[in-house]
């Protein structure tokens, strides 16, 4: 997932679960261990405050 992220940029956790198949409750969980370790960032969709987007933090990458 973080790959997707990284190489595709922005997206919410609806546009992870289309392009690879894996189950809600799986991209959720694994969502939330890489916001708990600081690899990806969660701010809210302007269109649609429901939503999260989610992004990589670049310099944790490097780190």
């Amino acid at each position: 997932m973080l790959e997707i992220i990284a190489s595709e940029g922005p997206a919410t956790q609806s546009d992870i679960r289309k392009k690879t198949s894996i189950p809600p409750r799986t991209v959720k969980y694994a969502i939330k261990s890489l916001r708990e370790s600081g690899m990806i960032k969660e701010i809210p969709d302007w269109k649609d405050m429901r939503k999260k987007i989610y992004f990589v933090q670049r310099h944790r990458l490097t780190a």
